[in-house]
């Protein structure tokens, strides 16, 4: 798959998505550096100084959980965050 430079980290992990079949917000997104965090998603690959092969793992299921319970966090809520 190729990439152009002009091309935005969420369209990338749009394309890898349709590859391997999953949501982008299930696609983590590795650089030589580490993690490529969410925030950069609006960035082309130029403005996020991307060069070089990305690495690519699947994240887990998100919990879900009721975020309050009697005016207080729900013990579920306490334990995903």
């Amino acid at each position: 798959m190729e990439a152009t430079s002009n091309m935005t980290i969420f369209e990338l992990r749009f394309l890898i998505g349709k590859q391997v079949n999953a949501f982008i917000y299930e696609i983590n997104l590795f650089t030589e550096e580490g993690l490529l965090d969410d925030r950069y998603n609006g960035y082309t690959l130029i403005q996020a100084n991307i060069k070089g092969l990305l690495s690519i793992t699947r994240r887990t299921k998100i919990e879900k959980a009721p975020m309050l319970q009697g005016g207080k966090f729900s013990p579920d809520a306490l334990r995903i965050f």
